[in-house]
């Protein structure tokens, strides 16, 4: 019992290992994603505000999760306020962070 339950384990971490979850986040998603989130009043405020324009610019983590949002569900309104909840907290993370 003990060696099913290590090899179960086993083959898991392998998988892990060869299948990662995280979604590689190119330049392209980057810039296909901003320009989508152009179009929306919400992300026109923070490029007024100097301190977040700034991070959208030129912060890695900042870019990475504007990247990491599905272009495709870009256009619902639902799943724009879980981006908008989302890169606010990592706005304002950010923002802590460098003070």
């Amino acid at each position: 019992m003990k060696a099913l339950f290590y090899l179960f384990i086993f083959a898991f971490l392998v998988f892990i290992q060869l299948f990662p979850f995280r979604k590689i986040v190119t330049g392209e998603h980057i810039g296909e994603n901003l320009k989508k989130l152009k179009k929306h009043q919400w992300f026109k405020d923070y490029l007024n505000n100097e301190e977040y324009k700034n991070l959208i610019v030129h912060n890695e983590n900042v870019r990475k999760t504007i990247g990491s949002f599905n272009t495709n569900k870009l256009g619902r309104e639902s799943y724009l306020v879980k981006c908008k909840k989302k890169l606010n907290q990592v706005l304002v993370r950010e923002l802590h962070s460098a003070n």
